[in-house]
């Protein structure tokens, strides 16, 4: 059996002492490497170019624009904001953007090695304390596949037809229909359809969607 891959890590942060210690940390983790560090956001994008990692951490005050404009790049890594700054606008706003987790600087280790983790599978954490505000703001953490079964039932197809189109099992499909109908608040496939448009996890041509079977 072959090693498993190790999870790719950038980091940037302007401060060498933060940069130092994380890039410690991960080292010891053994199924983890720090590619390469960067001081600067002008050096970011030729960096993340030339040498493709799969989670960068990154200082959201450092260029939080920039950032930004990573976080739905298709192939691009996962981002996953390490701050001192918390601000209830700018975490909706990096979700919002496609950001996987904010961890505080004043957060553990702990909790910045797990939402790495998840991030590398395509997984967001969501901090305890960011609970109210994303409730409030109808926020909806649904994974890679979901999203795609998701995308599916807008097409009106059957559990069946998704199986097939996405080479699952027909029990994983109604698995993943059934979360789907818990994260969504819905009750039939319709139902989840329409609360996925309200939240923006479906982006549609028209404004009335294809009927969903139910």
């Amino acid at each position: 059996m072959g090693k498993t891959e190790k999870i790719s890590i950038g980091i940037i942060d302007d401060h060498p002492a933060a940069i130092f210690g994380l890039s410690a940390f991960f080292e010891e983790r053994g199924d983890m490497k720090v590619d390469w560090t960067v001081t600067s956001i002008d050096k970011l994008d030729a960096k993340i170019e030339s040498e493709p990692v799969t989670v960068l951490i990154a200082d959201f005050k450092i260029g939080e624009s920039l950032l930004l404009d990573w976080t739905p790049k298709e192939g691009g890594p996962k981002i996953v904001i390490y701050s001192g700054f918390y601000l209830e606008e700018n975490v909706r706003n990096a979700f919002s953007a496609g950001a996987m987790a904010w961890i505080r600087k004043s957060d553990s280790l702990d909790d910045l090695e797990r939402a790495v983790r998840n991030a590398a599978i395509g997984r967001k954490t969501i901090h305890e304390t960011d609970e109210q505000f994303f409730r409030r703001d109808r926020f909806v953490d649904i994974s890679d596949r979901e999203q795609e079964v998701l995308e599916q039932i807008y097409e009106g197809r059957s559990n069946e037809e998704i199986a097939t189109k996405l080479d699952m099992q027909v029990t994983t499909v109604k698995t993943h229909v059934s979360h789907l109908f818990t994260k969504l608040d819905a009750s039939s496939r319709n139902e989840a359809v329409h609360n996925a448009i309200e939240r923006g996890l479906l982006i549609t041509p028209d404004e009335t969607p294809p009927s969903a079977i139910c």
